[in-house]
């Protein structure tokens, strides 16, 4: 077994441990709660998207497989965006204008480096 299936052995050990934890009661703080679900639901998308790419390649390719997991964090990235927007609406979260600023640079930045991309694809 190679060291990387030991430590993924290890992890699913781990989860699902925490998971009976959880089903039995035992809540940690819902900020570390909230920080592990996205922190699994990225590499769940990893997954799917190695696993999707493994199931339709012919070749040994890590272009495909890179392009494929860009797809999948861009599509993250988009619900992430709507659950930050649902959640300023509803009041469950306060802007922190520093914090506004390094996202709205962030977003700036990425989207300008998209625009070549999108000029490829229209």
């Amino acid at each position: 077994m190679t060291m990387s299936e030991v430590r993924l052995k290890a992890i699913a050990e781990s989860l699902a441990l925490l998971s009976r934890d959880i089903t039995q009661g035992d809540l940690p703080d819902m900020c570390i709660l909230k920080d592990l679900k996205l922190t699994v639901d990225q590499l769940r998308l990893s997954l799917w998207a190695v696993i999707a790419y493994e199931r339709r390649s012919t070749s040994d390719s890590r272009a495909g497989l890179r392009s494929q997991l860009a797809e999948f964090r861009m599509k993250r990235l988009m619900e992430m965006l709507g659950e930050l927007q649902a959640d300023v609406n509803n009041g469950l979260l306060a802007v922190d204008p520093a914090e506004l600023c390094d996202l709205t640079s962030a977003l700036h930045s990425t989207l300008q480096n998209l625009a070549p991309a999108q000029k490829v694809v229209t």
